[in-house]
């Protein structure tokens, strides 16, 4: 099989299941707003950012250094995956530790306190599946990883909705997600006896003690990327209302299901990447190029649509108590323009073995965007939230612009061009909503992204390749339609 159609499969697989996993989420989350509301929704906003910073740091980043060296060399995959096992239940049980330990730091209620302090036993789980998930995508064998998430998120979900009917609180959520997360973990280690191999358990104290030497530098930037996400939400909570939280959180929902897709395609396309820059630089320099390219075209006009046209979706969704959450999602979905950009030169600065370089850039910028933050939330609370993490994100491209300059030797002419068509494309859809949405906001839908794309291909934005695979896609869809009714 071709990498093309491996990544294609496997980024189709992952997008599905990590589109469905936010999806399932989204959902779980309006019965919250609804049955709880805003105070309830904040409360599971913020033990669940808590919970997120220390998912990584109890994986140490071996998840990504797994991928790397199992796509490289994959028969030592029982090596690596016999000592990283043992690294990882060591250093989930201390992360357990720590994590109770700040939460009493923090001086949370009674309630977040306790729900935190249980949902820390999920970080057992969790290191385990980090390490199962590096090894299956060093296989190339993402499309179980999918599998394996839609059934605990489909199972998860469904308990939780009905325990809420029944009148459960948050902790009957806390429980049932932490069994869920072990029940993950016994999923994902059959389906590496069935798909990749059966386990010998060989430890080697030298080789983990180099693992771990090895691994330092994807846990700290791992750590901090995870902190630069959640840092708005732990800010929020400390120098705002629980009900604060509530409003941003219901926003940030909306974000987070675009972020897991973007997050999805790089799962995938780092097994590639990597071996695309061992193999032939020219074709690692093009991915890169490619990949950015397509994010902004999908990126951009995504931000505006919702913008002036999605924005009413908060209040559908959650409910009226919500509506504050409108103008949150307006400034904050713009954020997803950055990020895209900011993970592609993340995933091409892992894939170069640069990993100092990424480890400078998570510090740097977690650094600016706290500093953002605690200055926005001081003025203007969450809307003030919402403005320091779009700057922040912004900030972050330009740190690993700089940083990643001699990796990806792109001419400064060649963006430009690229940037000023799409620029313009967007200026004309966006120009067809304005003219359009008092009239009809499905038809201002509908034009504005025809008008788009076809300003797209006038530009010549799109490659001859690109264009002569859409065509042979239309072309096998006619014939099959041709046969179907012959």
């Amino acid at each position: 099989m071709s990498s093309l159609k491996r990544l294609a499969e496997n980024t189709g697989a992952m997008m599905i299941a990590r589109g469905l996993q936010p999806f399932l989420n989204f959902i779980l989350v309006v019965f919250i707003s609804r049955w709880i509301g805003v105070d309830g929704l904040g409360e599971y906003t913020t033990i669940f950012s808590l919970i997120f910073v220390f998912q990584l740091i109890c994986a140490f980043g071996l998840r990504m250094l797994l991928t790397r060296e199992v796509a490289k060399y994959p028969e030592q995959t029982n090596r690596y995956l016999s000592n990283s096992l043992v690294l990882a239940l060591a250093i989930s049980c201390l992360s357990i530790l720590v994590m109770v330990l700040v939460v009493y730091v923090l001086r949370y209620d009674a309630s977040i306190t306790l729900n935190a302090s249980i949902l820390s036993l999920s970080l057992i789980p969790t290191a385990l599946d980090e390490i199962f998930i590096g090894i299956l995508a060093g296989h190339e064998r993402l499309k179980v990883v999918g599998l394996a998430t839609i059934i605990e998120e489909a199972i998860k979900v469904s308990l939780c909705v009905l325990f809420l009917y029944l009148g459960h609180g948050i902790l009957t959520v806390v429980i049932i997600y932490v069994i869920l997360r072990f029940f993950s973990s016994a999923l994902l280690y059959y389906f590496i006896r069935r798909f990749v191999m059966v386990m010998h358990f060989e430890f080697d104290l030298t080789f983990a003690i180099n693992l771990l030497r090895q691994t330092k530098i994807f846990a700290y930037s791992s750590v901090l990327f995870a902190l630069y996400l959640q840092i708005d939400v732990i800010i929020l909570s400390k120098f705002g209302t629980i009900e604060d939280v509530g409003i941003y959180g219901a926003s940030m929902r909306i974000l987070r299901f675009l972020i897991m897709m973007v997050q999805s395609f790089f799962i995938a396309f780092y097994p590639i990447l990597s071996k695309l820059y061992k193999e032939d630089k020219l074709k690692f320099d093009k991915a890169c190029y490619s990949s950015g390219k397509y994010f902004l075209i999908l990126t951009i006009p995504l931000a505006i649509l919702t913008s002036l046209i999605f924005d009413k979706v908060v209040v559908l969704f959650f409910g009226a108590d919500f509506r504050p959450s409108i103008l949150v999602l307006q400034i904050i979905i713009w954020s997803i323009i950055p990020f895209a950009i900011s993970k592609l030169l993340s995933f091409a600065l892992l894939a170069s073995d640069n990993q100092k370089a990424d480890l400078w850039v998570n510090l740097i910028s977690t650094i600016i965007k706290g500093v953002l933050l605690i200055v926005f939330v001081y003025f203007w609370g969450y809307i003030g939230i919402s403005f320091g993490t779009l700057w922040a994100m912004f900030a972050m491209v330009l740190v690993q612009l700089f940083m990643s300059k001699s990796i990806l030797p792109m001419t400064s002419n060649q963006i430009y061009m690229l940037f000023t068509k799409i620029i313009i494309a967007n200026a004309l859809m966006l120009a067809s909503i304005l003219l359009l949405r008092d009239i009809n906001i499905f038809l201002a839908f509908i034009v504005s992204v025809g008008v788009y794309l076809f300003s797209l291909y006038k530009l010549n934005v799109f490659s001859g390749r690109d264009k002569y695979f859409v065509q042979l896609l239309i072309k096998r869809k006619a014939d099959q339609v041709m046969t179907s009714n012959s």
